[in-house]
């Protein structure tokens, strides 16, 4: 794709590296979490517990970003759970949440 900004062209490139998409899941992950504390009812300053289990397509992101994830979401603790379901959501992403 190229973009022209006064008169000048500029090229951008459009393509989905897997870095990009391991980001973007991540994010996803985030926001999923964090969706999931307000539907529990959780405080926003609550500390919680996490369990999760994902589809393998996305359990990579999680795991490196496993500390990123835990600060954003306020989890003291972060741990794949293999006997949760995985979800039929984008992700495949299930989370168990408890207060800690």
């Amino acid at each position: 794709m190229v973009a022209s900004h006064d008169g000048e062209s500029v090229a951008l490139d459009l393509a989905l590296t897997p870095a990009l998409i391991e980001a973007g899941n991540v994010r996803e992950v985030i926001r999923f979490i964090q969706e999931r504390r307000k539907s529990d009812g959780f405080e926003i300053s609550d500390r919680i517990k996490v369990r999760w289990n994902a589809d393998q397509s996305v359990v990579s992101a999680i795991e490196s970003a496993r500390a990123h994830i835990s600060d954003e979401v306020l989890a003291l603790e972060f741990e794949r759970d293999a006997t949760i379901s995985a979800s039929d959501n984008e992700l495949g992403i299930e989370v168990v949440l408890v207060k800690a």
